[in-house]
């Protein structure tokens, strides 16, 4: 995934065309081209702790990581992810 450049979201995206896990040392590598604008995409969220969640979503993926750190900033305790951020004291920056 590569950043757009233009949007709010952008520091939070690791640039790269492949993704390792974690705890196993698996790669995978990235079929196309994905931006911050990028719809219909799955993408990977990784915790402070080092924790993984995989989102498959519709929408871009800069409103999608902009809804999890309002989430987590709003310490919105119905949510899994900003819930374990809000329990673990993770912060969204």
């Amino acid at each position: 995934m590569f950043p757009c450049l233009g949007c709010s979201q952008c520091p939070f995206v690791l640039k790269g065309r492949e993704f390792t896990h974690p705890f196993t040392g698996q790669t995978t590598q990235l079929r196309g081209y994905y931006t911050c604008i990028s719809k219909f995409a799955i993408y990977v969220l990784t915790c402070p702790c080092g924790l993984i969640n995989k989102h498959e979503i519709t929408q871009m993926v800069k409103s999608h990581i902009s809804q999890h750190r309002s989430s987590i900033n709003l310490r919105n305790m119905s949510l899994p992810v900003s819930k374990h951020f809000v329990e673990k004291g993770h912060t969204a920056v």
